[in-house]
């Protein structure tokens, strides 16, 4: 995001801050682990606050693989019940010497109910993703938003006490 002030006019000291901490990468600044005190309580929780994280960002994919996991067993078993209620009935009419005989209005109607299931679900897995996708935009915005009030809030920490800082010639 670039500041541009209008027209030639002169910056004050305010704005000049706020324009170099906009240009700057929207990245919080990072305490120096190397160089701090082992007893720096920033230095330790920023290293706690990484090895967290670190930790999470590991178990995604175990995550990943248990939902596909279950996902697959979920509908192998949903396909299952369908197959084995479809041959116990089979069987239960067939005992009976019966003959079901489907009419081809009744076919149709059963394939075009099939064919309504089908695009329900893809409409279902439409909405998903759709909500899945805006889920995530909204979450890159919040964090986009969080880093900025985190610079501007550092620039007018630094603008407020720069008026207290003693100069030295």
């Amino acid at each position: 995001m670039k500041f541009k002030p209008k027209g030639g006019v002169k910056m004050s000291k305010t704005e000049q801050i706020v324009k170099k901490e906009l240009e700057k990468k929207a990245e919080p600044e990072k305490v120096d682990i190397t160089t701090a005190k082992d007893s720096d309580i920033f230095a330790v929780c920023q290293e706690n606050t990484h090895k967290y994280f670190e930790s999470i960002e590991k178990s995604i994919p175990k995550y990943l693989q248990a939902i596909q996991g279950l996902q697959k067993e979920s509908i192998e078993a949903y396909e299952n019940i369908l197959k084995a209620s479809l041959a116990l009935q089979y069987k239960f009419a067939k005992s009976f010497g019966a003959e079901f005989d489907f009419q081809k209005s009744c076919q149709n109607a059963a394939e075009e109910t099939t064919v309504n299931l089908i695009r329900t679900r893809s409409i279902g897995d439409q909405v998903t993703l759709g909500i899945i996708d805006s889920y995530t935009d909204n979450i890159k915005a919040w964090n986009d938003s969080v880093k900025a009030f985190a610079d501007v809030s550092i620039s007018f920490f630094e603008s407020w006490f720069s008026i207290f800082e003693i100069k030295r010639d």
